[in-house]
């Protein structure tokens, strides 16, 4: 788990809901991928995954 094992997480400010705080990370799964893009929101105690995809283009909040 990324989480858990202190990989970099970057704070974002989501566009919907607008103004609300998100957190990205790009993780490396083999040498010959893209990055994993992960996009997550905390809400209600519970984390919720906004977008999940491989890294090939500049992402939109």
């Amino acid at each position: 788990m990324k989480l858990g094992a202190a990989h970099p997480v970057e704070i974002i400010t989501l566009r919907k809901p607008e103004g609300n705080r998100g957190y990205v990370m790009h993780i490396a799964l083999e040498p010959d991928r893209p990055e994993l893009y992960v996009k997550l929101q905390l809400g209600s105690g519970k984390v919720i995954g906004r977008s999940f995809h491989y890294s090939e283009q500049e992402c939109l909040t």
